[in-house]
């Protein structure tokens, strides 16, 4: 590959921008190298850290379907197959996918694990038809990005009970309510994961889910006040209190760890406040 048209060929396909924000390269340094070709060298004769290696460049094109700058990244040395393949699934490049299995790519299980991630069912079947077996992963994938049709496919592939929890857990924490009613009213997760639904959506920040997850029994308030706090979701730490929350040491503790200051001052506050009670 010649090194020296890497930056113009970058550039007249509209990618330098994100080639060089992935590299971590300063604005200054964009203006440079688009201000002229033979500022190629500056790329080139970066230090290591900033340079782009062609396996990195394929990943990115792969992202964008961009099959000249896969051959181009592919012409300089670039052998990474796998995960042009999986990078192309996450953004619904099916030509890209096919690409990538003629030049020898074999992680169909990675593809579909993507592909579930990116909300792409056709994708999915396709890593399917191609070997991929591993369902409890794609259903994972798809409950954090709130892909309830793909959770379903996952299921009737054959995902298993004992993933569901952690469905659950990543539906919660994402703010997908339709995949954690799909989870209990469909597929009967019940007992101590209320619980568990509860802390998941106290980290992600969810007040509705923590209400749903209440409706349905959870109690666990004072896990609910720690896992807010650490996280700075203020309302949140507020309403654990009002539900009955009383472990404002421990939240104290967790916002200090989160370098949350907002929330210290209020654990100070109501720590204070209980003192004073005390004292009474």
């Amino acid at each position: 590959m010649d090194d020296g048209n890497l930056v113009p060929f970058l550039y007249s396909h509209g990618l330098l921008d994100r080639v060089l924000f992935w590299m971590g390269a300063s604005p200054y340094l964009w203006t440079d190298l688009r201000a002229t070709s033979r500022s190629a060298r500056t790329l080139i004769e970066a230090p290591p850290e900033k340079k782009i290696s062609t396996n990195r460049l394929l990943s990115i094109a792969a992202m964008d379907g961009n099959h000249p700058l896969c051959m181009f990244a592919i012409s300089g040395g670039a052998t990474d197959l796998d995960v042009m393949l999986r990078r192309a699934a996450c953004n619904g490049h099916e030509s890209t996918c096919r690409l990538a299995r003629e030049l020898g790519a074999v992680d169909w299980n990675g593809m579909l694990w993507y592909a579930a991630d990116g909300g792409h069912e056709p994708l999915c079947r396709l890593a399917k038809e191609w070997g991929a077996t591993r369902w409890n992963g794609m259903i994972w994938n798809a409950a954090s990005s709130g892909h309830e049709s793909i959770c379903r496919l996952a299921r009737e592939w054959g995902a298993t009970n004992s993933i569901l929890v952690d469905m659950l857990w990543n539906a919660a924490h994402n703010g997908h309510e339709s995949i954690c009613r799909l989870a209990r009213e469909e597929w009967g997760i019940r007992g101590p994961h209320r619980d568990y639904m509860l802390i998941a959506a106290a980290y992600g920040g969810h007040e509705s889910l923590c209400r749903l997850a209440r409706e349905w029994g959870a109690t666990d308030w004072n896990e609910m006040l720690r896992c807010a706090s650490t996280n700075g979701h203020e309302s949140l730490c507020r309403l654990a209190r009002e539900w009955g929350a009383t472990d404002f040491d421990a939240m104290l503790k967790r916002a200090k760890f989160g370098g949350r200051d907002s929330i210290c001052r209020l654990a100070k506050q109501w720590i204070k406040e209980r003192n004073q009670i005390m004292e009474q």
